[in-house]
């Protein structure tokens, strides 16, 4: 399974899935952080 954590979502967490197994994906890691569009993110 994939996560993909929102910019509302603590980057602690989107580490914390990664330590449980999961892959794990954090907004402001990615793209423009925050600045994203949702159809960026979706491609």
């Amino acid at each position: 399974m994939k996560f993909l954590c929102d910019v509302h979502i603590p980057i602690k967490l989107s580490k914390k899935i990664v330590q449980l197994g999961f892959e794990s994906g954090h907004m402001n890691n990615i793209l423009a952080k925050w600045h994203s569009y949702d159809k960026d993110i979706i491609k």
